[in-house]
């Protein structure tokens, strides 16, 4: 949280002490009336409310991703691959953009939840690949 100290008179009005703690600074759609291009919060209860709503919704688009491929029966070693890299990208999102701003439960509660999804898709590749051996020798 930051602090800082006024000083407030008649005559003049000065700024005493000014310190900045670490923020979350994001580019917010605009559906107001007013148009803001950035904004920054310090504040880490709401900081960690939109950083948390901001994942979910990432995660929901790569939960949504991941079930058509796995509904998909004609899928290729490519399609798991793409998924794969997908959950990585999420990874790396929530390691070097998030980990500052979320408490250590969730963040690590987040990040469970990546590996096992990169887990079951290497297991899928795996799958898809022996399948193919398997499908070569003739069996």
């Amino acid at each position: 949280m930051s602090r800082f100290l006024l000083n407030f008179s008649d005559q003049s009005k000065t700024i005493i002490e000014y310190k900045v703690t670490n923020g979350y600074t994001f580019n917010p759609r605009n559906r107001q009336k007013i148009k803001v291009k950035s904004l920054t919060i310090y504040d880490q209860k709401g900081l960690e409310k939109i950083i948390e709503n901001k994942y979910s919704r990432q995660y929901a688009r790569l939960a949504e991703f991941l079930q058509k491929i796995f509904e998909n029966d004609e899928n290729t070693e490519a399609d798991f691959m793409l998924g794969l890299d997908a959950v990585s990208k999420l990874q790396e999102i929530l390691v070097y953009k998030y980990q500052e701003c979320l408490k250590k439960e969730k963040y690590e509660r987040f990040l469970k939840d990546l590996y096992f999804l990169e887990k079951v898709l290497k297991d899928k590749i795996i799958e898809r690949r022996t399948s193919e051996i398997l499908e070569r020798q003739g069996r």
